[in-house]
């Protein structure tokens, strides 16, 4: 897959998402929607965002914008 999403919403709410180095564009656009979606802090690089979430739905709310996002501006050529 040239792109990834995953998320727990265990103990510590985490989302994750990652690129292949193959695929144009950066991740870091991404990153205020997820904060903002998580209620929580993270960060990450053109390649890798990992955003901690406040709570379990907040963590999912973050995971579906991650996925859409994703799909939408992630491409392999």
């Amino acid at each position: 897959a040239p792109w990834v999403v995953s998320a727990s919403d265990g103990a510590e709410p985490t989302v994750v998402v990652g690129r292949a180095k193959s695929v144009p564009g950066d991740l870091k656009p991404l990153l205020p929607e997820l904060l903002a979606q998580a209620q929580g802090k993270g960060g990450g690089s053109p390649e890798l965002l990992q955003v901690s979430a406040a709570d379990p739905a907040s963590a999912r709310t973050a995971f579906e914008a991650a996925r859409t996002w994703a799909a939408a501006h992630l491409t392999a050529h």
